[in-house]
């Protein structure tokens, strides 16, 4: 599914892949959030996945 993109942050990553949503909660400030499937992942915007800033 992903192609050879050089990415910078996990947003990077998560645009390319249809099952996803970008969204911006209204509590969060300027953090972005997803939706994956369904699943809202507000709750863990400090959190570094995989070495990405989330």
């Amino acid at each position: 599914l992903l192609k050879n993109i050089q990415a910078t942050s996990l947003d990077d990553v998560i645009k390319h892949n249809p099952f996803t949503q970008m969204y911006s909660p209204t509590s969060a400030g300027y953090a972005s959030a997803v939706n994956i499937r369904g699943f809202s992942s507000a709750g863990s915007l400090n959190i570094a996945n995989d070495g990405f800033r989330f």
